[in-house]
């Protein structure tokens, strides 16, 4: 390194530097007592310093600042001494000849100082290897990069180069690429164009029932999309599917195949009768189909004409031709007794009561019954004896039948009356079992009586009227 000449100006720093050390114990005037104190040593004057007792009970200086004692000067660099005790420090007055030095660095500066005074002797800068940033585009023909001591990062500029330019080729839309021109070292387009596609076609392909489709890619970009076209349909024949339909085959080059499907248009042959329930006719349509149509007959019923009690009939014809003769049951819904639909007498009631019930007595009280007494039913349907209503006549009295007559009055003209097991104490006999009467059959009456005894004879009076309720079972 070179040796240049420095003149060292030492200045008087004024600082008060006051050091501190724990003393053991001494008398404070402030609390008239021995207690522990802290020593502490202030600039004062040029030639002597205080010294401080802070008495650590009070606060305050045990001497009250009358303690002093003269600097400790000791040499200290070539720029200024200094008290070893207080710091009190003025210009060094030591000659030093700086024939050892050291050296020390800032980054790339460096500096050499004298090791006995620390005088500053020499200086200079000395750049280490550079570090290089990134290229970045500069202009249409170079780049550039910034550089710089990695050291201090001082030193610095740019370092210029010229592009390495490579084609490339980008999708830009479905007529067009891009064509950039680029540098890989700075990562930049230089130049921007665009143009026309060049197109590979491949074969068309089924894309729906109504299109076809086939790719085309450019060969420079690779730019791929699909071109879309009407199908070119070739129609097949018709031909028979099955009773209701018929098809043909729709294709197209691009192996597109469809079945078209219709239903047949037909020509209709006249009805004939097939069998009692249905005629047919013969059915055409133009694919070469053809086979038979049934349908039930439409019947055009004739007027019902009784032909019994129970049945009537009606002959129904249809317009094939067809002929039948219908029979059926007599019915009548609305209860009005006629068939609804020929009129004929469906119900008929009719009933044969008995008109008398004759009762003899003999001399000496036997009681004798016709047995021969019955209700004929007539009717078209079973009938039932619902109710039996008994009434007395000419002052006769109804009892029940086992009452003892031997022990009621002569002339007091009293009856029991027994009508199958029915006892007719009662207007009303209770009925008990089954009174249905069904059609063309009949129901025996057995009845029976007791009589009170009488002073006269009695010849063809009538003492009972029985009403029998009749109704349809």
């Amino acid at each position: 390194m070179k040796n240049i000449a420095k003149y060292l100006l030492c200045m008087v720093l004024m600082l008060v530097l006051p050091v501190s050390v724990q003393a053991a114990r001494g008398y404070c005037m402030v609390c008239e007592g021995s207690y522990s104190y802290t020593e502490e040593y202030t600039e004062w004057t040029d030639e002597e310093h205080n010294i401080r007792h802070w008495c650590d009970n009070c606060g305050e200086d045990q001497y009250g600042g009358t303690l002093a004692e003269e600097h400790e000067i000791e040499h200290y660099s070539s720029r200024y001494d200094e008290c070893t005790k207080c710091g009190y420090r003025i210009d060094c007055e030591h000659v030093c000849d700086h024939d050892i030095t050291y050296t020390e660095w800032d980054d790339c500066d460096w500096y050499e100082y004298c090791v006995e005074c620390d005088e500053l002797m020499d200086e200079g800068t000395e750049h280490g290897d550079y570090e290089y940033e990134d290229w970045e585009y500069y202009s249409s023909s170079r780049h550039r990069r910034y550089y710089y001591c990695e050291n201090c990062g001082g030193d610095d500029g740019y370092d210029y180069g010229y592009h390495d330019e490579e084609t490339e080729y980008y999708e830009y839309d479905e007529d067009q690429h891009e064509v950039v021109e680029y540098c890989a070292d700075c990562d930049s387009n230089i130049s921007e164009a665009y143009e026309d596609h060049e197109f590979t076609y491949s074969s068309w392909e089924k894309y729906s029932s109504y299109k076809h489709h086939r790719t085309r890619t450019c060969d420079i970009c690779g730019y791929m999309d699909y071109e879309y076209a009407d199908h070119s349909l070739t129609y097949g024949i018709w031909l028979s599917m099955n009773r209701s339909q018929h098809w043909r085959t729709i294709s197209c080059p691009c192996g597109y195949i469809w079945y078209e499907y219709k239903n047949h248009e037909f020509e209709y042959g006249e009805w004939n009768s097939y069998s009692s329930s249905q005629h047919r006719r013969t059915v055409r349509c133009s694919c070469g189909y053809s086979s038979y149509e049934y349908e039930n007959h439409a019947l055009i019923y004739g007027v019902w004409e009784s032909i019994s009690d129970t049945e009537h009939e009606r002959t129904n014809t249809c317009g094939c031709g067809y002929s039948e003769t219908e029979s059926g049951n007599h019915t009548d819904n609305n209860g009005d007794g006629k068939c609804d639909d020929c009129s004929h007498q469906t119900s008929r009631f009719s009933v044969t009561v008995p008109a008398f019930m004759t009762i003899v007595v003999s001399e000496t009280g036997e009681v004798y019954t016709a047995d021969n007494i019955e209700i004929v039913n007539h009717s078209t349907g079973a009938i039932a004896i619902t109710d039996i209503r008994v009434q007395t006549n000419s002052g006769w009295t109804l009892v029940s039948y086992d009452t003892n007559m031997a022990d009621e009055k002569v002339d007091s003209r009293q009856i029991g009356f027994l009508l199958n097991g029915a006892d007719g104490m009662m207007e009303n006999l209770s009925l008990t079992g089954d009174w249905t009467i069904e059609k063309n059959d009949e129901l025996p009456l057995i009845y029976d009586a007791v009589v009170s005894a009488t002073s006269e004879a009695i010849d063809g009076e009538q003492v009972l009227t029985v009403t029998f309720v009749v109704e349809w079972a």
